[in-house]
């Protein structure tokens, strides 16, 4: 099925965001009359519209961020590499036996050009082959997917920074997984993977997945309203021309001649996408027809491309015209700074349900394929999507807070701050010792004492049924083992404290019973299989109030 950004028109997302996320605290009412407004209401954050994106110049090597100009027609690709390698000053090395595995020659034509253009756009393109490129030492080599898919690297990340700003380990990791539309151990069971020791990340990749971390950790560092993570600064023009109005009048025109006219009349690299559109069954002399005056060319090619079922997709410095499913094979990822709709994880939460259930994208928790979401730290968005789908999250975002404008200003509660008992099953002595760990590591200023009698915190311990385990023994010169069952005494310790500090303690008690797992943290595995296998156990919260 198509899907447009005009099949989500304003009024509509409006009404679907607040239905979604309605049972989420609403984060910040904006004061339309500040001498009215709350004096404890939050100050709304401003969010920047710069920078848009992490330009790939930033990251490449210098030699192929060079800009050139130049026209191939039905060249072979012997001479385009020979060409690159005159231009940027640099070794190219086309891998002739892997080339040949998938059927291609080095006499390949090839038609492409560059106009002012960086070296890379060139080599990106190369895609259409069925060939990548990386640069390895001081040589640019040229390989089949497989082969460039074949070639990881281990590279280190020191993460401190994020670290020490609040962002959560584990949430970095899926983070950095998300960076790009690679394959992961954890995920697929072949190819990269991520693991932690202290404050750096070792991540093994391709050399072209470790390009897309590097870009989002920079965007992560400096990102606004919308920063994409790996994106040439050079297709922010082609968006912005994207909404510019133009005048066509076809009548049975071939696909191709049509593009061709677009391309002239809007002076833009449009193209078409000829293995997706082959893939597609659509041949480049299917019939158009279309007629409109002072319209956005987005719209014309909305119009022009539906009947087909085709669609468009901003790659390489280039509009591709492309089937469907070829768009949805290209996702890109992007930071939006939030701060001003999420607070803490409950709202980000709401978020997210409200981005995967009202955008008619493809998200993987809904339907198995698509994109993903990602919250690194609140009021911090990560979202894998394709050009499309970028676009229909900007516009629900863009409504929400249109919304909230609107909003009359009252006084909100924060859900993370809100006091409620739970109660947590251990073994009696080690109930004893985590009782008064957990005044010290989780927040101390929160629980009551006397210096601080209005603080939320209370901890009781009250006794509880005792579990009956059998143990083996072999006594000394036996050579049969013997079984027993022993009590073992269990305690229940009582917890009255805020949600957030509540899903601390959670996450503290689970490391205690489990210990650090080795994939996750790089190094031993803790405490290894917790308190004996099944000591310890967690209670549901509970409505009810205690205190020590």
């Amino acid at each position: 099925m198509t899907r447009f950004r005009n099949s989500l028109p304003s009024s509509l997302i409006v009404v679907a965001v607040l239905t979604a996320i309605c049972h989420v605290a609403a984060p910040f009412a904006v004061a339309q009359d500040t001498a009215q407004a709350d004096a404890e209401t939050p100050k709304i954050p401003k969010i920047p519209d710069e920078p848009r994106a992490v330009d790939p110049a930033t990251i490449l090597p210098a030699a192929v961020v060079k800009a050139a100009t130049i026209e191939f027609e039905e060249s072979s690709l012997r001479e385009i590499a020979e060409w690159i390698q005159t231009e940027s000053g640099t070794p190219v090395f086309v891998d002739v036996p892997a080339l040949e595995s998938i059927g291609l020659l080095s006499s390949e034509p090839v038609t492409d050009r560059l106009d002012e253009e960086p070296i890379y756009f060139l080599l990106d393109r190369l895609r259409l082959l069925g060939l990548s490129w990386y640069v390895e030492g001081d040589v640019i080599r040229i390989s089949t997917d497989d082969v460039a898919a074949a070639d990881l690297q281990t590279m280190p990340y020191n993460v401190g920074e994020f670290l020490d700003a609040g962002y959560e380990e584990d949430s970095l990791i899926a983070t950095v997984r998300l960076a790009a539309d690679l394959q992961w151990e954890e995920v697929d069971g072949v190819s990269g993977n991520v693991e932690s020791l202290g404050d750096v990340l070792f991540v093994r990749q391709t050399r072209v997945g470790h390009r897309h971390v590097k870009g989002l950790l920079t965007a992560l560092r400096k990102h606004a309203r919308q920063t994409f993570a790996y994106e040439p600064s050079q297709h922010q023009g082609l968006r912005s021309k994207l909404e510019e109005p133009i005048s066509v009048a076809f009548r049975d025109t071939p696909l191709k001649l049509a593009i061709a006219d677009l391309s002239e009349q809007t002076e833009l690299d449009i193209r078409l996408d000829t293995v997706e559109l082959r893939s597609a069954g659509v041949r480049d002399r299917e019939q158009i027809s279309l007629a409109l005056n002072d319209r956005p060319l987005r719209t014309v090619l909305e119009l022009l491309l539906n009947k087909h079922d085709l669609t468009w997709s901003i790659r390489e410095g280039v509009i591709w015209i492309t089937s469907q499913d070829g768009a949805d094979t290209h996702l890109k990822c992007a930071v939006y700074d939030v701060r001003d709709l999420c607070r803490n994880a409950a709202e980000s939460n709401g978020l997210v349900n409200a981005i995967q259930t009202q955008t008619s994208a493809d998200w993987q928790e809904t339907t198995g394929a698509g994109g993903a979401v990602e919250f690194p730290q609140p009021g911090t968005m990560v979202v894998l999507q394709t050009e499309e789908g970028h676009e229909q999250v900007l516009q629900l975002l863009a409504a929400y807070r249109e919304a909230l404008l609107a909003s009359k200003i009252r006084k909100r509660s924060d859900p993370g701050s809100e006091v409620s008992v739970r109660y947590y099953q251990m073994q009696q002595q080690i109930a004893e010792v985590v009782a008064e760990y957990l005044l010290q590591a989780v927040a101390p200023e929160s629980w009551r004492a006397d210096d601080r009698p209005d603080a939320p915190g209370t901890i009781l311990q009250l006794p509880s049924n005792a579990t009956a385990v059998s143990v083996t023994s072999t006594a000394a010169g036996q050579k049969n083992a013997g079984a027993a069952t022993i009590a073992v005494q269990q305690s229940v310790l009582v917890i009255r404290q805020t949600r957030d500090h509540h899903e601390e303690i959670s996450r503290i008690l689970q490391r205690v019973q489990y210990g650090d797992q080795p994939l996750q943290r790089g190094f031993g595995g803790g405490m290894g299989g917790g308190f004996g296998g099944g000591y310890f156990s967690l209670k549901p919260p509970v409505g009810t109030a205690a205190g020590r």
